[in-house]
């Protein structure tokens, strides 16, 4: 099983104890347009918001400090997330890599791949280790 599936289902998993709803998406017409579609809604008198999360994932990190991590974005990508989240605030990348799970903005798309493990880890929105709180995630993203 690839880690992006694992990842879904750890999303999947998350929808089950927060007020937040995942969609896959699977887009053959639209080139960049992330896998997952959510819904979050922070309290029962708000609406709901909407966005978009690219899932990604690294079987590890580099062995030197120095290196800068890749993390597979294509140009449509980097161009699609970036574009989403400078007009709505409502796109991310979601990336696991070893036991370490990532959120960053949209708008860093371009940049995420030249950061180091240690700038990466300074500049996402949230950095959990073992598991994705499912609070904190649903936080974040309403």
């Amino acid at each position: 099983m690839s880690s992006e599936r694992a990842l879904w289902r750890t999303l999947r998993r998350i929808q089950q104890n927060a007020p937040i709803e995942f969609l896959r998406v699977e887009n053959t017409c639209l080139k960049g347009m992330p896998d997952v579609n959510y819904a979050a809604q922070k309290s029962v008198t708000q609406f709901w918001k909407e966005g978009w999360i690219e899932l990604k994932e690294r079987a590890s990190w580099p062995k030197r400090e120095t290196t800068q991590v890749s993390i597979g974005l294509s140009d449509a990508q980097k161009e699609w997330l970036y574009e989403r989240d400078t007009k709505t605030g409502r796109a991310f990348i979601l990336l696991q890599c070893e036991k370490d799970y990532l959120l960053f903005n949209g708008g860093d798309a371009e940049e995420v791949e030249t950061w180091t493990k240690k700038e990466m880890l300074s500049k996402c929105v949230k950095h959990w280790k073992n598991s994705i709180d499912a609070l904190e995630l649903w936080f974040i993203l309403s």
